[in-house]
């Protein structure tokens, strides 16, 4: 059907419905506008706004308004705008909760379950399908719950819990769930999740034989994945099946996709690998690469290279880096958009809070107004002179206190944002300088593993967990800190420089020498002690990725009035490096001014850098 043609249709079956005097008024004209919304979505971009200029026509319908929000939120989903999906899903959330529409709600957790799952969060996800799956006890809705089971399916899948992703789906399939037996429709799509979850498994001979019922299902459309898949099923149970004809054929088939032929290059390159055909297994390989440079997924991109690393060992190098960075790209993205989700919320539950006060008052003032009123009028009757006075004493004081309390919310909210300033960004220099810098290198350290057969990587892997368990100090350490207990702890300073860079030269083989002057430097500040260990991490995890410096010097001087932190090394200097400072050199600077220190960088290209904090004593 025609864009245009629905419009017209639309208009019509309005000017009709609007018209009619009869009960059923209100559920025809939600489903027009629903059925001819879904008619615009698939035909033309604009039906948001179409949907939105009828939904106009009825203000006063919360339902209609709801939907309108969970429509536009699907938009930005398919968008791949999740921050703008978040905005209008919390909308639709806000006008289902105070309407108590339970099918909206539930339908709305649903949503920003799956947005959240899709972006790795599952915490928060499973948080929001918790809600949802409360909401659904006492309401049967087939579609919902058949959704719920899916997005459960998935997320059991992704943590390795095949087994309990295969009970959940064969119990759905069997018995229903709340007491409602799944439909035809519903249950195709149910048994293509359990044929996954059996690949997953690898049961083999059954995932295979529930393909076959897909391929055969009335309500299946196009399962070009679930073939995909269903290749390596046919592999692991005919000797005699040719695989590589069966790849290329699905190659070919799929060439409009680059996300479908991505994941039959990964598919046919581990399959080519396993018989050893290597030459065919690297041209695979650098096609699932280049598919991946072209706007595919950063965790298809992470894969891509993994595979190329596994086919290609001349590559092995350039994707190991590549894959650290866009590991740090997809951690800094998914702080960012949790950030964004964070605050929408608290923004949004601000205003929900703000507009029930603003009700409150406003019942409260028109109360107290209507009885001043009445008061006001006896008192006029019978003392009219000394009600003027009286009256005129009031307002000034009014008018005298009103003022003084907006000057002292104002100072308070002024006081309330400056710490929460301080704290915030207390609490991200702590992680970005120490727990972040431990995590990267001990992940660097396991990583190297991964290339290692030898009896030596079960230690290292201990050691690895070791230093895991230390950042789970630091971690317990940070919140101590928070809590105004880390007062009572005492640390030893120079200890734990040398722990520090004992590690260092473990997982990044640098030689590093460390020289103290004679002097007590235990009995600094426990703050100034914590300051100093952090200036040292950073400066060494900086030399690392940047500098690529073969000797790195630490110096703790004491002359008679200062203190000298000296770091230095001999790579390629910082001007090679770049030209605009990062956040680990910002956070460096923020710390010495909190020590009340003095911080020079002195730097040569090709000849090293010099870190210098001077500390007045």
């Amino acid at each position: 059907m025609e864009p245009d043609l629905v419009r017209r249709n639309l208009d019509l079956a309005l000017k009709i419905t609007g018209t009619a005097g009869d009960s059923l008024t209100k559920e025809y004209k939600y489903k027009i506008l629903w059925n001819s919304f879904f008619c615009l979505e698939s035909k033309n971009q604009k039906y948001i706004a179409d949907f939105e200029k009828y939904c106009k026509m009825f203000p006063n319908d919360s339902v209609l308004i709801g939907r309108l929000y969970l429509a536009k939120g699907r938009h930005f989903v398919d968008k791949d705008l999740s921050d703008k999906a978040f905005v209008y899903f919390n909308y639709a959330d806000k006008v289902f909760s105070k309407i108590k529409h339970l099918e909206g709600m539930c339908e709305t957790y649903l949503r920003i379950s799956e947005l959240l799952m899709y972006l790795n969060d599952y915490s928060i996800s499973e948080h929001y399908l918790t809600k949802a799956e409360k909401i659904l006890k006492n309401l049967k809705n087939e579609g919902l719950n058949k959704k719920l089971i899916l997005i459960k399916a998935y997320i059991l899948n992704t943590h390795y819990k095949y087994g309990a992703s295969i009970a959940l789906l064969e119990s759905a399939l069997k018995y229903g769930v709340n007491k409602i037996v799944f439909e035809k429709k519903h249950r195709a799509d149910l048994r293509e999740a359990l044929m996954l979850s059996y690949s997953y498994n690898k049961m083999y001979k059954e995932s295979h034989q529930l393909m076959n019922q897909l391929i055969n299902d009335e309500y299946k459309g196009n399962l070009m994945f679930e073939l995909i898949v269903d290749v390596e099923n046919k592999i692991n149970l005919y000797k005699d099946f040719d695989a590589i004809s069966e790849y290329e054929y699905y190659l070919k088939k799929c060439r409009g996709s680059n996300y479908l032929q991505f994941l039959i290059c990964r598919e046919y390159t581990n399959y080519l690998l396993s018989i050893k055909s290597f030459d065919k297994a690297r041209e695979m390989a650098h096609r699932a690469y280049q598919l991946c440079k072209n706007g595919l997924s950063p965790f298809d991109y992470l894969n891509s290279l993994v595979l190329l690393s596994r086919a290609d060992p001349s590559q092995r190098l350039f994707a190991i880096t590549e894959y650290d960075r866009v590991i740090d790209e997809i951690l800094v993205k998914k702080r960012y958009q949790q950030n964004n989700f964070y605050k929408i919320q608290l923004e949004t539950n601000q205003l929900a809070l703000a507009k029930v006060k603003t009700e409150r008052q406003r019942n409260q003032l028109m109360w107290g107004l209507a009885g001043a009123s009445l008061l006001s009028l006896i008192i006029f009757l019978i003392y009219r002179n000394r009600l003027f006075q009286l009256r005129h004493e009031i307002n000034k004081k009014n008018q005298k206190s009103n003022a003084r309390i907006e000057e002292l919310l104002v100072k308070n909210q002024e006081i309330e944002a400056q710490t929460r300033k301080h704290l915030l960004r207390g609490i991200a220099m702590e992680i970005h300088d120490n727990v972040l810098n431990r995590l990267a290198s001990t992940r660097y350290q396991l990583f190297k593993l991964h290339f290692k057969q030898d009896k030596q990587t079960l230690h290292e892997a201990m050691e690895g967990i070791e230093h895991i368990q230390q950042v789970e100090n630091e971690l317990r350490l940070l919140t101590h800190n928070l809590t105004n207990e880390s007062n009572s702890v005492t640390i030893s300073l120079l200890s734990m420089i040398q722990e520090l860079i004992d590690i260092h030269h473990e997982v990044y083989d640098q030689e590093v020498e460390f020289t103290v002057s004679q002097w007590d430097w235990e009995q600094l500040p426990y703050d100034t002690k914590i300051n100093c260990l952090r200036i040292v991490q950073e400066a060494l995890l900086n030399i690392t990725k940047h500098a690529k410096a073969t000797r790195i010097s630490i110096q703790f001087i004491h002359d008679t009035h200062h203190l000298i932190f000296r770091i230095s090394d001999n790579g390629k200097g910082i001007e090679a490096v770049k030209t605009t400072p990062g956040i680990g050199l910002k956070n460096l600077e923020e710390r010495a001014q909190m020590m009340a220190a003095k911080i020079e960088v002195y730097s040569t290209p090709a000849e090293g850098t010099t870190l210098q904090i001077t500390l007045p004593i």
